[in-house]
């Protein structure tokens, strides 16, 4: 399901302070340099801006000044994709008790329309939860990602304030 493309974009825009682990072995750390990742640390601050977009959102997290960005996008089947650079997470999102929880699906390697899905074993594990405030001032964000034969690759959670909504 596609949502309908408005002339001007809707716009989230909020900031906090998330704690960032690494994985301690030093495949782990290579990989989140390679990566990118944001740095280990606590009270790392961080801004967010999710902006609509013709396929679905673009989020826009900022770490200490490191830029992560992904894009995400419904499916047919009623899965959610989130997309960074070449890699691309399915998901299915299931709400309990307030919770909205990520529980993937599957992972693939996308160059250009080619889309190679990686078994199972080979693929990292992302595990993730948000739970907004009542009155949707806050989201408090927990995300652990997991790769094969490398262990905990990187950990972060904290609060985000949602500073506005709209164009």
């Amino acid at each position: 399901m596609t949502r309908p493309v408005s002339v001007r974009p809707d716009v989230m825009r909020g900031s906090g302070s998330f704690d960032v682990r690494h994985g301690t072995n030093a495949a782990a750390r290579l990989l989140a340099r390679l990566l990118r990742l944001p740095a280990a640390g606590v009270g790392v601050p961080v801004r967010l801006v999710v902006t609509e977009t013709r396929e679905g959102e673009c989020w826009h997290r900022t770490f200490a000044g490191r830029d992560f960005i992904t894009d995400q996008r419904r499916m047919a089947d009623g899965l959610m994709a989130e997309r960074a650079g070449a890699f691309e997470m399915l998901f299915r999102l299931d709400e309990r008790g307030g919770v909205l929880l990520y529980r993937q699906v599957g992972f693939a390697f996308r160059l250009g329309p080619l889309r190679v899905r990686l078994p199972r074993l080979l693929s990292p594990r992302v595990v993730a939860r948000e739970r907004t405030s009542a009155d949707g001032s806050r989201v408090g964000v927990r995300v652990r990602v997991i790769a094969p034969l490398v262990g905990l690759l990187i950990a972060y959670g904290g609060c985000i304030e949602v500073e506005g909504r709209g164009a």
